[in-house]
Order: C-alpha cells, then structure tokens, then sequence
C-alpha cells in the first residue's frame, strides 16, 4: 500500500513539473524565449504524456481505494474473529458450569431427595433465562458484539438490563467505528464492575435510542465512587489506579476521538455509585 501511495506522490509531482515547462513554454512562445526546436510537437508530446499521467493516477487512485477496501474487511473480520473466540471461552466457562449442575442433581437423586433437586433445577433454569439477550439493532456485527460482551458480565456476577429502542442500520457505513465505540464503552463498564468488592452490587445498564440528532447509547454501571475530571478521562493513558498510569484507561480516549471523528458528541456523568456515558452519533 505504501508503494501505492509513493507511486500517486511520484506522479504528480512529475505531473506538476511538466505542466510547468508547458505553461512556460506557452507563455515564453510569443517572445520566442527558451524555445525547444520543434516547439509544436514538443508541447504535443508534453501533452499526451500528462494526459497518459493522469490515466495512470486514476488507476493508481482506484488500487488505493480497493486496497482501503480489502483492509477495512480485514480489521472486521479480524473483530469478528475476536469476539468468536470470545465467545468460545464463554461457553466453555457454561460448558464446566453445566457439569457441575449435573453432578449437583445426580447428587440429589442419589439421596432420592427429590424436593431438593425440584428446587435446584427451578433455580437453574431461572439462571438461565437470564442469560438470555434478544438483541435486534439491525447490524449483525452488533449484535454479536452486544451477546459477547454481555454474556461475559454475567460470569462476572453483574446484573445486565439492555434496552434497544433504535436500529442502526443507517450506521452500517460506519460498522467498524461503532465496534470501537460499543466494545471499549461495555468493556470499561465491565472492568468498573467486575472491579468492586461481592459485598457491592454490580449493575450494568445499556440503552440505544433514537433522537433528532441521531443515535443515543446510554451505559450506566456502579463503580468505586472516585470521581474524575472529564477532561483526564478522555486523557490517553490516564488511569484512576494507582501505579496503573500508561497501562490502561486507554478505552475512553479511543471512544472519544472515534465519536469526535463521526461528527458526534461523548459525555460523562458521575456520583458516589453510578458512572454513566452517553455517546451521541449522528444519523
């Protein structure tokens, strides 16, 4: 890609040079000043050749576009393939899981203690729909991502409640920025809560909805209290762990330059219990 770009610099410059010996030579012509022999067919050839240059820049142009192309599918199937292998240790976490329960209920029918294992199983299944997510936001990769990340605050004992009141389909143009945004905003909100002590309730709340602006994603999640300036929250680097300065924190600075770059608008509010961002993007 880099000998593309080299390439299209290289052409037009060589471009800019002979468009000037051109205009020079026409400008020059009525004094009979710095004069080729054969001036006509000189400038003639002059001509063609640039003419021929900027078919060659338009190809040069066209590769460049494709090779953007090819890259950008790359770096989705490259999330895709993250959030699958994300996927993969989650179920292999619910795979060990369900094992125990087996062992659990093969336990209680051993013992014949058959009340014990009714409740058991009814407390299971209830655990069970609740880590269920019905996600529709009208873009697959989304959606996924949503199922993922959601998926993985469970095992980390955090109560999800997702409300999806828009389709992002009008976004699809944009799917790789909305990765960056969704993932980095869900895994600090996760990293926050998985963080607090089991004494503390863990919450996570996510919402999508529609205004006049555009689309409104609304994370909330409990936190340990500290509350920290906007403007070093959207500082790469910063971190409110101590010794931790560099190592992280780089999540809310990448959200806030990718939402900066769609045109749209990131803000923070925070109390002694909640920390709740709201990203605004625009239709």
């Amino acid at each position: 890609m880099k000998t593309s770009y080299y390439s299209a610099i290289l052409i037009s410059a060589l471009q800019m040079v002979l468009l000037a010996i051109f205009l020079n030579q026409q400008l020059m012509q009525k004094y009979n000043y710095l004069q080729f022999p054969n001036n006509d067919i000189v400038n003639l050839g002059i001509g063609f050749f640039v003419f021929g240059l900027n078919i060659l820049v338009i190809i040069v142009i066209r590769n460049l576009n494709k090779t953007n192309q090819e890259m950008e599918r790359l770096r989705i199937n490259e999330l895709k393939f993250q959030h699958i292998t994300e996927q993969n240790l989650i179920y292999r976490q619910h795979h060990h899981d369900f094992k125990k329960h087996l062992l659990i209920s093969e336990t209680y029918l051993k013992k014949h203690d058959l009340e014990k294992l009714k409740k058991y199983l009814a407390t299971f299944s209830d655990k069970l729909d609740e880590g269920i997510f019905h996600i529709n936001t009208g873009l697959e990769e989304l959606d996924a991502l949503f199922n993922v990340k959601l998926s993985h605050a469970l095992t980390k004992n955090i109560k999800v409640k997702f409300h999806c009141m828009a389709k992002l389909e009008q976004h699809k143009e944009n799917i790789l920025e909305l990765v960056i945004i969704l993932g980095n905003l869900l895994d600090n909100a996760i990293e926050a809560c998985a963080s607090l002590e089991e004494n503390i309730e863990r919450k996570l709340e996510v919402e999508l909805r529609e205004d006049l602006f555009g689309t409104v994603i609304t994370m909330t999640n409990t936190y340990n209290g500290i509350i920290i300036d906007e403007e070093k929250l959207f500082t790469p680097g910063f971190s409110s762990k101590k010794g931790k300065q560099g190592q992280r924190g780089q999540g809310l600075p990448i959200v806030y330059k990718t939402i900066k770059k769609l045109g749209g608008k990131l803000t923070v509010q925070q109390d002694a219990a909640w920390f709740k961002v709201t990203a605004e993007i625009k239709k």
